[in-house]
């Protein structure tokens, strides 16, 4: 067996998240890092001139936070480049509420950030602080996590909980920017301003409908409001984490002005790191491969 039909083998088996399978042994320790979800050692055994570890999937953990958006600034890595990352406080949160599937029938868990006075919460938002024996917090947001054993009641969470490196999904509301037009809304083409085309230069143009349906359909891109809505930004990258300020440093921008609150996550998409392997060609006339 070659030893591309052998890694093509163990990506199979690594796709199979918490299966137990074999994998060679000169694949899980070679440069290429290839092998990125987490596992357990159950068995090795020893096949020609393969050493085969037998092994079985681990579940990441999931993780949310609450921040707010500090602004955007630079910094430089261990090679001189400068990195473009936006600073958020995130934390500390506490876990307000834990939500199971016997009473609720999902998984979740609901975290607050931000301190509140006593005076400005009602009483049944005041019972819901007390029974987790928390501070009445000012943002409330629930994540849903497959497993949420790893949460206590009351439990603070701060931002050492990420570190350099992790991919995070981060969702915010962005700025709003009032009534806008369809040109600075939708991005329309603008018409030229001579020859007859009259004060209508920067207007939407014709809604499409005559007699028959006698009605502009609906999703038609027009002029209204702009921004103010949620939006998420998903894989970025943790540049820098200061456990002690609870600050994140995140590569690239993210929605919504300065002192917003900003929702932290374990970003959903499965990114591999790509490895020196990875550029080699599969084509045998190819002489790379």
């Amino acid at each position: 067996m070659t030893h591309r039909s052998l890694r093509s083998k163990t990506q199979t088996a690594t796709a199979n998240n918490g299966k137990a399978g074999f994998v060679s042994c000169c694949h899980l320790f070679s440069e290429s890092k290839r092998f990125v979800p987490p596992f357990v050692v159950v068995n090795v055994k020893q096949q020609g001139n393969l050493m085969l570890i037998k092994f079985k999937g681990v579940k990441i953990m999931k993780k949310g936070l609450i921040g707010k958006k500090i602004g955007m600034t630079q910094i430089f890595d261990e090679n001189g480049n400068m990195i473009p990352v936006t600073v958020i406080e995130a934390g500390p949160c506490a876990v307000v509420q834990k939500k199971t599937t016997e009473n609720d029938g999902y998984e979740a868990v609901q975290i607050g950030y931000g301190d509140k006075k006593v005076s400005r919460v009602n009483k049944p938002m005041a019972g819901h602080f007390k029974k987790a024996d928390v501070a009445p917090k000012r943002t409330l947001k629930e994540f849903r996590f497959d497993d949420c054993a790893a949460y206590e009641l009351g439990q603070i969470i701060k931002a050492d909980i990420f570190e350099a490196g992790n991919k995070v999904d981060v969702t915010g509301t962005s700025k709003g920017k009032g009534y806008a037009g369809v040109i600075k809304r939708w991005n329309f083409s603008r018409l030229k301003e001579t020859h007859g085309s009259g004060p209508v230069a920067r207007h939407g143009g014709s809604m499409g409908a005559c007699s028959s349906p006698s009605r502009v359909w609906k999703g038609k891109k027009m002029a209204g409001h702009l921004g103010a809505e949620k939006v998420t930004v998903q894989n970025l990258e943790v540049v820098k984490v200061d456990a002690e300020n609870n600050l994140i440093a995140i590569k690239g921008a993210i929605p919504g002005p300065k002192g917003g609150i900003v929702y932290l996550k374990n970003t959903v998409k499965n990114v591999k790191e790509k490895g020196a392997a990875a550029a080699i060609s599969t084509n045998p006339q190819k002489a790379s491969g």
